[in-house]
């Protein structure tokens, strides 16, 4: 139908910015980062009385964040500003690094080592599942879960892109959470709609800067023309697919936009 109406469209989550990152997708990470910590704490008290977090004399909640993204670094921004003792696991060592640097060496970092996440998830309250496992086996297994604390809450915020921990499911605003071996799942695939507010006034203001641009420069078209990562971002230029893996997925003829727009 959009092919029919000679459409041009736009995937704004794959513009990438002058620093060379997927603007819109960072955003949403950055907010979904700091959301799942927030929830997790009213999941805990819930579960178990317990606050996220530390208070003097009290020993701090255990929070391992797996994955070192922009998910995996709001959470562990989140977790060590609420005072809770946080480890963070992935298998890049650059992310690792990155990570480390940006919260000054304060949280311990490791490979995913299957025994030693083991360990972590036996001592941990909270869980957050921050790495994107599309076609690929979960991370943590089953038996790994059956081995956590009772009342501990595990967090699968990537959930919507494969599952990263085995007995998570997807679950809805009406049903949040599931309890499987006492331990509580989320599985929400969109975890940002719980502060709708927020997120919205973010999301409008990454939109608003992109239109003005577009009026500063002549137009859509022309930003085509002189921006190479708005060619990324088009899914259809004039009603005709420009997007390869959209095609090759739906058998749709494929279009170069390249070839297109010169």
């Amino acid at each position: 139908k959009l092919a029919e109406k000679k459409v041009n469209a736009i995937a704004f989550e794959f513009i990438v910015d002058e620093y060379k990152q997927l603007a819109l997708v960072r955003l949403i990470g950055e907010i979904a980062g700091t959301i799942s910590i927030l929830y997790a704490a009213e999941l805990l008290a819930l579960s178990n009385g317990l606050m996220l977090g530390g208070i003097t004399g009290v020993r701090p909640t255990e929070v391992v964040v797996i994955g070192a993204g922009i998910v995996g670094e709001f959470a562990t921004k989140s977790a060590i500003g609420l005072g809770a003792s946080v480890k963070v696991f992935d298998n890049s060592l650059s992310k690792l690094r990155r990570l480390h640097t940006l919260v000054d060496g304060r949280v311990p970092t490791s490979i995913i080592d299957p025994k030693e996440l083991a360990k972590s998830l036996r001592r941990a309250d909270v869980v957050i599942a921050a790495m994107p496992r599309l076609n690929m086996t979960p991370i943590v297994t089953e038996d790994m879960v059956l081995k956590m604390k009772k009342g501990s809450v595990i967090i699968d915020v990537t959930i919507d892109n494969g599952k990263a921990i085995e007995t998570s499911e997807l679950t809805t605003m009406e049903d949040p959470y599931i309890v499987k071996h006492d331990v509580i799942h989320a599985g929400l695939p969109n975890l940002t709609s719980k502060m709708p507010r927020t997120t919205t006034k973010a999301i409008s203001n990454f939109f608003l800067s992109y239109l003005l641009n577009y009026d500063e420069e002549g137009g859509f078209e022309n930003m085509l023309v002189k921006k190479n990562e708005m060619k990324d971002s088009l899914y259809m230029y004039k009603g005709r697919h420009t997007k390869k893996t959209i095609c090759d997925r739906f058998d749709l003829t494929y279009h170069d936009i390249n070839l297109l727009i010169f």
